[in-house]
This record gives C-alpha cells, structure tokens and sequence, in this order.
C-alpha cells in the first residue's frame, strides 16, 4: 500500500505534468496568436491603396525590353518617383521573404492572401533585380544580394503550392 508521503510525491508529479502541458498550450497558442497579428500587419500594408498603386504601376503600366532599356525609363535618375516604387514593392517582398525563412509567418497564409501578386511581380521583376545584382558592388560579402529574400519567397512558395497541389489559384 502507498503511503501518504509516496502519494503526496505521486500527486506533485502528476500536477506539475498537468501544469507543464498547460503551459506548453498556452505558449503555443500565443505564438499562432502573434504570427497572426504580424500576418495581418504586413496584410494591411499590402491592400493599403498608395501600396496597391505602386505595384499595379509595375505589374500593368511598366514596359522594358531589358535592364538597360528599364534603367533607362525607370532608374533613379530617369524617373525618381518609379524607382522608389520598385524599391518599396521588392523590399516589402523581401521583409515578407524574411519572416517566411526565419518562421515567423506561415506559408499557407502567405498563399492563401499574397500568391498571386509575389508570383506575378516576381516574374516580372525577378530578371531585373538578378541583373541589377550584377551592376551592384556583390564582392563586399556584408552586403547580402539584392533581394534575395523576395526571390526566396517566390521559390518557397513554388515549392509549396507544388507540394500542396489542392490549393487553388
């Protein structure tokens, strides 16, 4: 037979499990909870109307033959204001393509709300910004290629709806 100071021991035990699967919940759920609110922060950036503007400029009323003829009509000395938008678009990818490969945001999420848009500037813009690697000083290794991170995220997401092949676009 157990004796009382066995049972308390037992008893502790058991509680203290109850209390770690608890809060092992609890710290998950927070964490969907926060990925969540940044998911839908970044969202909100991403329909805002001056943000939509900028890459439906890129995406329907941009037109170059190749990164000479772009830069050309849309570097920063041609046209400032077009420049910056291509700067905001890519690098707003690339924040995204950070979070993606850091685990912060979840990829079915970013599918089910952003696929078609960082698949189509991503094509478009994709050839542009791998030739503007090129003309960019790539040997100082600080600098880390220009927008890799957007370009990460296009291919993870390839790779996602090829794995996940139920997703409809």
């Amino acid at each position: 037979m157990l004796d009382l100071d066995t049972l308390s021991i037992v008893l502790t035990g058991i509680g203290l499990i109850i209390a770690l699967t608890y809060y092992g919940l609890q710290i998950r759920n927070q964490n969907r909870t926060r990925q969540a609110q940044l998911f839908m922060n970044l969202y909100e950036t991403y329909r805002n109307t001056e943000f939509k503007n900028m890459y439906t400029e890129i995406l329907f009323h941009h037109e170059w033959k190749d990164f000479e003829d772009w830069w050309s009509k849309y570097g920063p000395i041609a046209n400032k204001e077009a420049f910056s938008e291509w700067n905001s678009v890519a690098g707003y990818f690339n924040g995204i393509g950070i979070l993606v490969k850091k685990k912060l945001i979840d990829m079915s999420m970013v599918d089910e709300l952003l696929a078609n848009t960082i698949i189509t500037l991503w094509e478009k813009m994709g050839p542009n910004i791998k030739e503007g690697r090129l003309s960019r000083i790539e040997s100082i290794e600080s600098l880390p290629p220009l927008h890799s991170n957007f370009e990460y995220l296009y291919h993870e997401l390839i790779k996602y709806r090829k794995q996940h092949p139920e997703i409809k676009t």
